[in-house]
């Protein structure tokens, strides 16, 4: 497929360059994570993508959330476009697949540098030791792939299946680093970090981990507003009750979350926020927030 010819006739900005390419492949941000620094690739022999984040996505996918288009279309289109590119080299298949999630090198208890980042957030900052109480981080040291992140311990049905480190520096390109995929037991786009605390089948939802945290049990994130088939279900599953919260500017994400929800039976309200992002809420407005599903 003449994945070149496609992003440029679609107006899809690209990268050819820069520390996150490769040659062989064509950068862009990638649709399904939120992403902002052409983390996302096509490579151009083998008819595949691949997110340097998020990690392997199936091309019909990737290019229906690009192009804003249902997934029968935009395998339409990549018909249009087979041709010069050979899609005949297998596609790399990474996928969940460890018996047991272990925690990354250098990992340990939170240390003073780990402390200052949370207490100098954004919204009042957070208690350190509530959040080691409540969700179980960790920090790590000056070494290795993870080096000066809090560790995020992913939770399903009490079983540790993933993790996320965020950075605290902020010098790393990415701001999160997820757990390599074959590493995970499940997949975290396929799950919902906090569930594991929710009840009453009713929760907030909410786009990422901080925003969780600020609100507390009863939230849920699908860690950005890229929301995937395996998570609606879930949430559907799990839920009778849903208040979507994402950040000012991702109104349309979440009205079309709420759609799909709908349509699986769930009720649903779309909570606007009075802040940059639920994690700056005051404790007065997230408990308000909260309210909506006591």
């Amino acid at each position: 497929m003449s994945i070149e010819k496609l992003l440029a006739d679609y107006n899809i900005p690209t990268s050819t360059g820069g520390k996150n390419w490769q040659t062989g492949w064509i950068q862009v941000n990638c649709p399904l994570c939120h992403d902002q620094g052409f983390h996302g690739g096509f490579n151009i022999s083998g008819g595949y993508y691949n997110c340097w984040k998020c990690g392997y996505h199936r091309m019909e996918t990737v290019l229906s959330t690009l192009l804003g288009i249902k997934w029968h279309e935009a395998r339409n289109i990549m018909n249009q476009y087979a041709g010069s590119s050979s899609s005949s080299n297998p596609i790399p298949k990474k996928k969940a697949q460890a018996k047991e999630c272990q925690w990354p090198d250098n990992c340990h208890d939170l240390q003073h540098n780990h402390k200052k980042y949370l207490i100098n957030r954004k919204g009042g900052g957070f208690n350190h030791d509530q959040l080691v109480h409540n969700w179980n981080i960790k920090g790590t040291g000056p070494i290795g792939p993870y080096k000066f992140r809090i560790i995020i311990p992913i939770y399903f049905d009490g079983k540790l299946v993933s993790y996320q480190g965020r950075d605290i520096t902020g010098k790393s390109d990415l701001r999160y680093k997820a757990c390599p995929i074959e590493k995970e037991v499940v997949h975290h786009k396929h799950i919902c970090y906090g569930l594991d605390h929710v009840k009453n089948r009713k929760a907030v939802v909410v786009e990422g981990v901080f925003d969780v945290w600020r609100l507390g049990y009863g939230s849920v994130c699908t860690f950005g507003t890229e929301v995937t088939n395996e998570q609606v279900l879930l949430l559907a599953n799990r839920l009778d009750y849903a208040a979507i919260a994402f950040d000012p500017g991702a109104e349309f994400k979440a009205n079309q979350l709420g759609g799909r929800l709908i349509a699986l039976g769930v009720d649903v309200d779309l909570v606007e926020i009075n802040a940059a992002d639920p994690a700056e809420l005051s404790e007065l407005e997230a408990s308000r927030i909260m309210k909506l599903v006591r």
